[in-house]
């Protein structure tokens, strides 16, 4: 059952739509069909079975139905996203807190959806993003709790081990952590919790399916969270084919059927129902139905697309750099992770090129930071000229930005792209910096050769682009014995 049947309930207006959905859905199918033969060569599969996990009471993402097979959102898209690339999985349910323990201990393979932090970076791999949402709060009727500053007072409960429980634990509040959201709606009907922190529309979800009367959200969406798959340490070629498999349901069109599916129209009814209701209704009455149903799903059809639309959105801003519109640390790993899969299997190069500009400071320290900001935009501007519309550029912070070169025969290209870039530099077209050198000095490294993770090449990156500092500035050096 969808979320929108869960939330919204409808009764037999819907009825009479069955043929127009049926078909609306094997045109989906069909289009599906002919798409994913050309979305991208077959990977062949390995004899490997890969295990992940699965929330066994996380509706509508992850749980169990009542033949107690998993399924849901999350589990559908990690599914699409295997079978597309030829991975064999399969799926082991269990709470939360047990799922997340084996697979930092790397007792499992992978968690079928989880959401993002750098902190969990720590002890498992995360894919791409595929979805965003957004925690609210929820709190009996009446209740004077009604944001964030007011539940240092409050009796706060959230999901034993989720990223909730570990945002406030990590602050050292006071909170109690339950197996399941169901658990702690149920505790607040019931006064024993004044306060929890759910994804919003999943609490609309719980509510609804455990008939909960006296629980509400309140106060403004928090904490925009991205939700990815989680994988074990130590299987880069794996997350990398998870990466591409995501890449390859979003080109289809998989990845909107499976979320049409979970948070779409109403599905159709079956025809035994249907004939029923036909012989029930008088032709007139039936055909006014009909038109108001078809203005109802052109409604819902509307509402989707703007949500879909509002995550791409969120998506966007979670990976990018506000001032410059570069990417952000968090796109150089998506797209590191990519790039490296592709290498590994067609035995390509990748470059790394960390720049720092040289004469910033005194940017800043005569003309201001607003002028400052103005400059790096230029800067910014100028790298994405320097490179290929296949390659990355991000803003790592302040003044310095890394440049991500992909399907390289050898490590020529990147000196060519770094010789470029000085040029570009030398020659930047601001009045601004009338008087004011500004160039740059960039380290590269390149993989496999100084290393197979992104934090490793940009370390060696680092040491190379610290060592043009100290030979005079403005140039560029490849890691690490052979900068100069």
């Amino acid at each position: 059952m969808s979320l929108t049947q869960i939330l919204l309930q409808p009764k037999t207006a819907g009825r009479p739509l069955a043929f127009f959905a049926s078909l609306n859905r094997f045109t989906c199918l069909a289009l599906l069909t002919f798409q994913s033969i050309h979305a991208a060569e077959p990977i062949p599969a390995e004899d490997k079975v890969w295990v992940m996990g699965s929330d066994r009471d996380y509706p509508p993402y992850q749980f169990l139905d009542g033949a107690d097979r998993p399924i849901g959102f999350d589990v559908d898209v990690a599914r699409a996203a295997a079978e597309v690339m030829g991975l064999k999985i399969t799926i082991r349910t269990d709470a939360w807190k047990t799922l997340r323990q084996d697979l930092e201990n790397q007792r499992l393979d992978g968690v079928v959806g989880m959401f993002y932090s750098a902190d969990r970076t720590r002890n498992v791999n995360f894919t791409s993003p595929y979805l965003q949402l957004h925690h609210h709060l929820f709190v009996p009727r009446g209740s004077t709790f009604q944001r964030l500053e007011d539940l240092t007072a409050a009796r706060l409960v959230v999901q034993n081990s989720d990223l909730m429980h570990d945002r406030w634990s990590a602050q050292g509040a006071s909170v109690t952590a339950v197996p399941s959201l169901s658990e702690a709606l149920l505790g607040l009907e019931a006064g024993q919790f004044d306060a929890a922190l759910i994804p919003y529309l999943q609490g609309l979800y719980l509510i609804r399916q455990n008939h909960i009367a006296n629980v509400i959200p309140v106060g403004e969406p928090l904490f925009p969270t991205q939700k990815c798959i989680a994988l074990a340490k130590g299987h880069p070629e794996l997350l990398g084919q998870f990466n591409e498999g995501l890449t390859i349901i979003k080109a289809s069109g998989r990845y909107d059927e499976i979320y049409d599916h979970w948070f779409g129209i109403t599905a159709p009814s079956t025809a035994d129902e249907t004939l029923r209701v036909y012989l029930a209704w008088d032709i007139a009455f039936l055909a006014s139905v009909a038109v108001l149903g078809v203005l109802g799903v052109i409604q819902f059809r509307q509402r989707t697309r703007r949500l879909s639309q509002e995550i791409e959105h969120q998506r966007k801003i979670a990976l990018h750099d506000p001032l410059t519109g570069l990417g952000n640390r968090l796109l150089l790993l998506e797209r590191f992770e990519q790039a490296r899969a592709g290498a590994r299997r067609h035995q390509y190069r990748i470059a790394l090129l960390l720049i720092d500009l040289d004469g910033f400071k005194t940017v800043n320290d005569r003309l201001g930071h607003h002028a400052g900001d103005r400059i790096l935009c230029s800067v910014a501007q100028q790298l994405r000229q320097a490179v290929r519309d296949t390659d990355t550029v991000v803003r790592n912070g302040g003044d310095e930005f890394i440049i991500l070169l992909n399907e390289l025969p050898d490590e020529q290209p990147s000196a060519a792209v770094a010789d470029k870039i000085l040029r570009h530099l030398d020659t930047l077209s601001e009045p601004l910096l009338e008087g004011i050198p500004l160039g740059a000095s960039i380290g590269i490294a390149l993989y496999p050769t100084h290393g197979k993770e992104l934090e490793s090449l940009i370390r060696k990156a680092d040491r190379a682009m610290y060592h043009c500092k100290a030979n005079g500035k403005n140039r560029y050096g490849v890691c690490p014995s052979e900068a100069g």
